[in-house]
């Protein structure tokens, strides 16, 4: 059964990638003293989509605690919209944004600590749904750390 819901996402991977609806954007953060990094992925309200969040990725520190936040705000700096993987289609709705607030924002959602000597951690398949107006984002809730975090995403008209 695994394979075939394997073949079935991948299918619809594809299937999404050539319609022009898969997407890709990331963002990083060098440390900042007294900052708390934060990189979100956000579908902006009013978008007119779904975002069928297919794939996260977070690079951290080895042995700290990577955090998904669920936050709705939109952090203050805009890093990039969704680049659509149908090369020369149109950009996504979607937005990854940064920021360095003083302390930890959001509400958990789940969170894996990073093992040495791997600083990467994949999540599974399709982990979120983000109707317009919803964001989550990747910190490490410490101050003065270094972080990256890249989405690949599908948007579907709402």
């Amino acid at each position: 059964m695994k394979q075939i819901v394997g073949l079935a996402d991948a299918d619809f991977w594809l299937t999404s990638l050539r319609a022009g609806t898969a997407f890709s954007a990331g963002g990083s953060l060098e440390p900042a003293v007294g900052g708390v990094s934060e990189v979100q992925l956000l579908n902006p309200v009013g978008s007119g989509v779904v975002v069928l969040v297919y794939i996260l990725s977070a690079v951290v520190p080895p042995s700290t605690l990577a955090l998904w936040n669920r936050y709705d705000t939109a952090l203050p700096t805009l890093v990039s919209t969704g680049v659509n993987l149908l090369l020369g289609g149109a950009g996504g709705a979607a937005q990854v944004r940064s920021s360095q607030p003083a302390a930890v924002e959001g509400t958990e959602i789940t969170s894996l600590r990073i093992q040495d000597p791997s600083p990467l951690a994949r999540y599974p398949a399709w982990i979120f749904e983000m109707a317009a107006g919803t964001g989550v984002l990747l910190t490490t809730g410490g101050q003065n750390t270094r972080i990256s975090a890249q989405f690949m995403w599908i948007e579907l008209p709402a």
